[in-house]
Order: structure tokens, then C-alpha cells, then sequence
């Protein structure tokens, strides 16, 4: 199979995501990129990684930008609209560096990237999900998340910033299957089995064209 796919993999807090976008990248031999994208952003701008990673994957507060700066209503929302600021040109430093990977086949995970780079030639774009049950497992098994009593709140509030920094920086809805090429439940396979899935549906592309 020629490896010329883009491959932007959005997905559900502990359905594995990571995991099997790096298996998907090693069995093709493209690259594979996540939270590298933050330093590549912050070289890119001659920023500390560590600053912008304070910011990634956060939405703009659309409340602060109504009151805290542009009806001048005092310092109260000051903090807040500087965080924006920064949220936005986080997002947007690191648009530019997705756009510049994806010249090359790769994986790209999270970060809108199938938004940044919509429209593009050989770009699939897949969604992972996972049962309730799979996620916690694998939070507390393999992520070490020791907070079993409160791992249902964990959960949902990683989901929410992650649909709220979607939300906020496309005109989409994070997890609607429309947004997306193919979607798969990772609760009942294992990830090497989700990638093998992945990977044939890449090779029936390959046979239509």
C-alpha cells in the first residue's frame, strides 16, 4: 500500500487513541504526531514549550472576549482575556505546523486537525470511542489513575474540554460521525486489532482510486 494518507485520529478520553495512532503510524512507516506538535509551535515562534503547553488543546472563552476587554468593564476579566489571547495563538501557531507536517503521510492526533487541514487530498479522518466501562479500566490500569471514586467526573470533564476546544475554534461538533470518515469502538478489540482496521480501510481506499 502506498503510505501517501494523512490521517487525523480525534477520540474519547481512554478509548486508547494514542496508542493506536502510533501503531498505525510505525506499521506504515509515516510519522507520528501529538503533543510534539506544542514544541514544534513554540520553536516555530521562539516561545518556551512549556508556556504554550499550559495552553494546548484550551478554548477560547467567548464570554471573556464579550466583557473582559471589549466593554473595558475593569481588571476583574483581565487574566481571563489574556488567557484567550494566548489560547488563540496557540491554536493558530499550531495550525501552521500541522499544515506543514501533513505535507508528508502521517498521523495527527487531536488538535483539529482534520478541521485545519479539511479539504485536503488523501486526508481520512477517523474518531475512536469507547464503552464507560473499557475507558475506566484503561485509565486506571494503564494511565495510573489512582482516583477510582471519582474517575466517571475524570473522565467527562477530559471529554468536555476536548468537545469545548473543538467546538470553539471549528464550525463542527467534536464526535459527531459526520465529521468523519469512519468511526470505531475500541471497547471489545484490542488496539492492534483497531489499527489493523484502520489499516484496511486505508487499503480499500487505495484499491478505489
Amino acid at each position: 500500500m502506498k503510505n501517501d494518507f494523512v490521517i487525523t485520529l480525534a477520540r474519547q478520553y481512554g478509548c486508547g487513541g494514542r496508542t493506536v495512532g502510533k501503531i498505525v503510524a510505525e506499521k506504515l512507516g509515516i510519522g507520528y504526531y501529538d503533543t510534539d506538535l506544542i514544541k514544534l509551535a513554540a520553536e516555530k515562534n521562539g516561545v518556551n514549550p512549556e508556556f504554550y503547553k499550559e495552553f494546548d488543546e484550551k478554548a477560547t472563552s467567548k464570554f471573556a472576549s464579550m466583557f473582559g476587554y471589549s466593554t473595558g468593564i475593569g481588571s476583574f476579566y483581565s487574566s481571563t482575556y489574556t488567557d484567550m489571547v494566548i489560547n488563540d495563538k496557540v491554536y493558530f501557531a499550531q495550525s501552521e505546523v500541522i499544515k506543514e507536517v501533513a505535507e508528508k503521510p502521517c498521523v495527527i492526533v487531536g488538535r483539529c486537525a482534520d478541521y485545519v487541514l479539511e479539504g485536503k487530498e488523501n486526508l481520512v479522518k477517523i474518531f475512536l470511542h469507547a464503552d464507560m466501562d473499557a475507558r475506566r479500566d484503561r485509565i486506571v490500569n494503564k494511565y495510573g489513575i489512582k482516583d477510582v471514586k471519582n474517575i466517571d467526573k475524570y473522565i467527562m470533564k477530559a471529554d468536555k474540554h476536548r468537545a469545548q476546544y473543538y467546538n470553539s475554534y471549528t464550525n463542527k461538533e467534536w464526535g459527531d460521525i459526520r465529521n468523519y470518515d469512519i468511526t470505531i469502538n475500541t471497547s471489545k478489540l484490542s488496539l492492534e486489532k483497531v489499527a489493523d482496521i484502520i489499516l484496511k480501510y486505508l487499503e480499500q481506499l487505495e484499491d478505489k482510486k
